[in-house]
């Protein structure tokens, strides 16, 4: 089922339990007082782009990465920030989708605040010398499953996340200009 379909789901009683990614849970936390959630754990997410891109293009990658934390940094600025950002959000899945959407706009702003600006250390990767690697206990889950081909490495992966494109953002962020927002009002 796909994961927008599921607090409906469960709203008919369809399913009685589902595991997904925001905005779900909200959806289906403001659908009935009586849906509960048992784990929350925080999301993990990458932004990815291809080695040939890198090469061919670095100064469109190094603008890209920028307008990322320029993004972000924007967003912490200010809740009116947020508001307008959680406004656009909202008008592009109902236009996207050709359908009203069900999560309000408080809701989208509160997503945000959890899921990405109360994150102390975001945009960056934060690499534990003592813990597992990043995705590396989903890789060699996927690849026990048969999901990834046999011959996947970790190695491509791993040597794939060790690159220096957003610590060089963040280490110049004046020549990057993450601080200065010219987005219309």
């Amino acid at each position: 089922m796909r994961v927008d379909e599921m607090p409906a789901a469960l709203a008919r009683g369809d399913i009685e339990a589902f595991a997904a990614w925001e905005p779900a849970p909200s959806i289906a936390l403001a659908n009935s007082d009586i849906n509960r959630i048992v784990f929350r754990g925080s999301s993990t997410d990458y932004f990815v782009i291809s080695r040939e891109v890198v090469k061919r293009s670095p100064q469109a990658v190094n603008a890209l990465v920028a307008g990322y934390v320029r993004a972000i940094e924007w967003l912490r600025a200010s809740r009116r920030n947020q508001e307008k950002a959680a406004q656009w959000v909202k008008d592009d899945a109902e236009e996207f989708s050709g359908k009203k959407s069900d999560i309000s706009l408080e809701q989208i702003a509160g997503i945000t605040r959890r899921e990405l600006l109360s994150i102390p250390s975001a945009p960056r990767i934060i690499v534990n010398p003592r813990a597992q690697p990043p995705l590396k206990g989903a890789f060699d889950f996927l690849k026990g499953l048969g999901k990834l081909p046999a011959d996947a490495s970790w190695a491509n992966v791993e040597s794939a996340m060790n690159n220096d494109i957003l610590p060089n953002i963040l280490a110049d962020t004046r020549l990057s200009e993450t601080g200065r927002f010219d987005y219309p009002e």
